[in-house]
């Protein structure tokens, strides 16, 4: 019988779970059984926990690390902060999650090193090989012993070069053809089917894999035992495994991110709330670490914002736990979510809000007459550009209107909305909405306004600010452009730079008009675009939106900007949607939110298990998007390519329109993270989708689906469910000619996250515009910025499969544009281009 070299360890912290005295049983069972290793998969902060409550076995813990037989028998995983599924985060999170995790790990135990990339749960994604090369690794096993999530997908080989998409590589164990699923938790190469790990060395030396490898990570507090015994095993770390056998290396597998076979039940509410909160804060915290950048130079960063700062990420990678997403159902997980999420969100606004005041007072000659108002435009998107600033007044009396000139003394486009506004559309029988004027704003006896909604077009410098100063008019203009939105029979037409837009009343608000004024090209012509539907086991049929009259109300139509509301039912569930749209971007932009809280009832696969099936029974109709409900839109053409958005990563899919699956062992990769871009080969048209947290989709023919919500039968920790609630997702439309790299969707929804931040000044500033960075390719994102004592860095993504010229630009004292790793050391090489899909850090 073939030996099998097996990895064995622990999983878990003061987070997932760690009972006191766990730490004891460890050391004494490494004391009992010398031939024994444990790797550590555990969460750092549990270190901390565990010094503050059972100090005695802390530092006997420390003193076995720091020994020359525990720097052999014990090995420290990954680092990450809060063991988070990383396919189901944003790239920047995977970086910090290790960067945070290591520190704490390093300040614990001087002497740990961590190298070695290895996880209990499937927590990958497809760049890991180029960031843990820049934290330092040496090696990676793409085995997870825990499979409830998912698993990856198998690999031809035994140890290979494992590129990223740029091309980076690490030396990996991969899931082996021979690995089979075991259960619906494992595979077969983790020990917990006692039968087949007994074998498994056996198959895989009849595939001529030699030395083949077994690994888990048990729940840290189970008996402290191995996992495996009773036949040929040797017991080793992945640092032991890879220096015994490491000559084994032996052929290339590109990652692509479908390799990550994970699945959860998308739609589920609870759920679909902890992936909202979450990605909420991720776009916050790279958006205020980059407004703290831009405002550096009138508002140098404090100590105290970067103590906030580094616990509102603490509080945001905690709430990325693996287990709150697969256990979200549950009140434990849920109420961590929301008060980790609630004290993230509530630091990050107060970071924001102390900068802005800062930036204000620390920067202006003198105050301001009542003549005249000062305002700032804050940019944290790395190409420059124009957009659409819009800021509330309040006013001395007198005013009646309002011109806005840059810093240069240039008027620019500018709509100012007083006191009255004018709401209008149609309700859901049809009938016509009064255009009377309503209040919005207080005005003063002599008619003039206490306050004013300014809109106007501003200069975007790129990472950065620049400064308007806004000028009374003592009488009202005459308006010298059009509002965006005018009424229609049956419905509301919008017209922007781009488009030529059609709500369509009797299609339950669908769009039924979408020209590309540029092109002609009209992406509504073979169908509607935006509405509802889903599949209701209790009617036994697909139900959408399209067969009921919307009501229709436009709450803001000015030049630059429109807004309006929808209401329409779907099998009696009333729907409100909000609708955006401005002038110069070419999104439209949605959110939608069911009521269910009255009724529950199932949405989605009707199948459900035999009677008496296991709780691991593999089917599951949660698994199933196409008949969830979720909102629909159509690319016509024939032949679909698929792009979809990845943690510092977008892939071309590999799935096409075979996106559907009901099985936990034959999971496919059918996860919008971001966005995904579905474009036609026949046709040329291109459809971006862009969804404010994660969730799943579907691709069926010439329709597109974005799960909303899903009630049915989910399977292990969930069981049957019913949709209840207030089921609610944002989503946005990007057409678009060409394919998705050609359409620059990566910028287009970066700029969409991150729209620009409109302040009032104090007074007549004393600076007016400055560019703290900025990069003229448009595949170049800036996702990061981090001051630390040697100043700062910034983290860009060439977010394209061709390299790309950064033309660099920045006001940053001392910051020359050298690259440097992860850790801020700098390599000596200046940057001038962005290779494939490459994470660039600079200082």
């Amino acid at each position: 019988m073939a030996t099998l070299y097996f990895v064995d360890g622990y999983h878990g912290g003061i987070d997932g779970h760690m009972p006191v005295g766990s730490w004891q049983d460890i050391l004494d069972a490494l004391e009992r059984m010398p031939e024994w290793t444990v790797s550590l998969d555990v969460e750092p902060e549990s270190y901390e926990w565990l010094k503050r409550n059972d100090f005695e076995v802390y530092c006997r813990l420390s003193d076995f690390v720091a020994s020359p037989e525990g720097q052999k028998r014990m090995e420290f995983l990954n680092g990450c902060y809060g063991q988070p599924f990383c396919w189901a985060i944003d790239g920047e999170s995977v970086i910090r999650q290790m960067v945070r995790g290591i520190a704490i790990i390093k300040r614990h135990f001087p002497t740990a090193t961590v190298d070695t990339y290895s996880v209990q749960e499937p927590c990958f994604t497809s760049q890991l090989p180029q960031i843990i090369k820049k934290l330092g690794f040496e090696r990676m096993s793409l085995k997870n012993s825990t499979c409830w999530g998912g698993y990856m997908a198998k690999m031809p080989g035994s140890i290979v070069r494992l590129h990223s998409p740029d091309g980076t590589w690490m030396p990996s164990v991969v899931r082996y053809e021979c690995e089979e699923l075991y259960d619906c938790c494992a595979t077969d190469a983790s020990g917990y089917d006692r039968k087949n790990i007994r074998t498994i060395a056996d198959r895989c030396e009849a595939l001529g894999i030699d030395a083949p490898n077994g690994m888990t990570y048990q729940d840290l507090g189970w008996l402290c035992q191995p996992m495996v015994e009773g036949f040929p095993v040797e017991f080793l770390t992945y640092r032991q495994y890879f220096e015994k056998f490491g000559h084994l290396l032996k052929g290339d597998v590109d990652f692509h991110q479908e390799d990550v076979l994970c699945a959860l039940p998308w739609g589920t509410i609870e759920l679909s709330e902890t992936l909202g909160a979450v990605r909420a804060l991720e776009y916050s915290l790279a958006a205020t670490e980059k407004l703290i950048l831009a405002a550096s130079p009138v508002s140098p960063v404090t100590e105290d914002i970067r103590r906030r700062l580094e616990r509102a990420w603490d509080d945001t990678m905690s709430a990325q736990h693996h287990d709150a997403y697969i256990c979200a159902r549950s009140e434990r997980w849920g109420e961590h979510v929301r008060v980790k999420t609630g004290e993230a969100g509530k630091l990050l606004s107060e970071i924001r809000s102390d900068i802005l005041a800062a930036a204000s007072e620390n920067d202006f000659v003198r105050r301001a007459g009542e003549d005249e108002v000062y305002v700032r435009v804050y940019n944290t998107v790395a190409t420059p550009g124009k957009g659409i600033a819009s800021v509330r007044l309040g006013l001395p009396r007198g005013w009646a209107d309002a011109d806005v000139f840059n810093s240069r003394g240039e008027k620019v486009k500018s709509y100012a909305a007083g006191a009255m506004y004018r709401k209008f559309g149609y309700d859901e029988d049809g009938n016509l909405l009064s255009g009377d004027p309503v209040p919005k704003h207080r005005r003063y006896p002599d008619g003039t306004e206490e306050a004013i909604d300014l809109v106007f077009e501003a200069d975007i410098p790129g990472i950065g600010y620049s400064t308007y100063r806004v000028a009374k008019l003592e009488a009202k203009k005459p308006c010298e452009f059009e509002p965006m939105a005018e009424l229609c029979e049956n419905g509301v037409a919008v017209r922007s730079d781009r488009w030529e837009v059609f709500f369509d009343a009797e299609k339950g608000g669908a769009i039924t008009k979408l020209r590309d004024i540029t092109t002609g090209v009209d992406y509504a012509a073979e169908g509607p675009q935006g509405y509802i539907r889903g599949f209701f086991p209790e009617k036994g049929e697909m139900l959408d939106t399209l067969s009921n009259r919307a009501d229709l109300r436009v709450f803001e139509n000015t030049p630059f900007t429109f807004g309006m509301w929808m209401k329409t039912e779907i099998n009696g569930h009333k729907l409100n949607t909000t609708v955006r749209m401005t002038a110069d971007d070419p999104r439209i932009v949605f959110e939608t939110s069911a009521d269910f809280t009255q009724n529950p009832e199932c949405v989605g696969d009707p199948e459900v298990p035999p009677e008496g099936a296991p709780i691991n029974y593999r089917r599951r109709s949660g698994y199933n998007e196409e008949p969830k409900l979720a909102a629909v839109f159509s690319v016509s053409g024939g032949e679909k390519r698929v792009f979809k958005a990845a943690p510092y990563d977008v892939c071309e899919s590999r799935l096409g329109d075979g996106t559907s699956f009901i099985d936990w062992g034959e999971i496919r990769h059918n996860i919008l993270n971001d966005y995904i871009d579905v474009c036609a080969e026949e046709t040329g048209k291109g459809l971006g989708l862009w969804c404010d947290r994660v969730t799943g989709y579907s691709v069926h023919g010439d329709k597109v689906t974005l799960t909303m919500g899903f009630g049915g039968h989910v399977g292990f920790f969930w069981g049957d469910y019913k949709l209840s609630g207030m089921p609610t997702l944002g989503y946005a439309i990007y057409p678009h000619g060409g394919d998705t790299f050609e359409a620059c969707t990566a910028e287009v929804f970066a700029r969409g996250v991150e729209p620009i931040t409109v302040t009032r000044l104090a007074g007549v500033p004393r600076t007016w515009d400055s560019t703290a960075l900025s990069v003229e390719n448009r595949a170049v994102k800036a996702t990061g910025a981090i001051y630390g004592d040697e100043g700062w860095q910034i983290r860009l993504f060439n977010a394209s499969p061709e390299d790309a010229g950064l033309g660099l630009k920045s006001d940053i004292p001392g910051f020359g544009g050298e690259k440097c790793d992860l850790w801020g050391k700098p390599t000596g090489e200046k940057a001038q281009t962005a290779c494939k899909f490459e994470i660039m850090t600079l200082r």
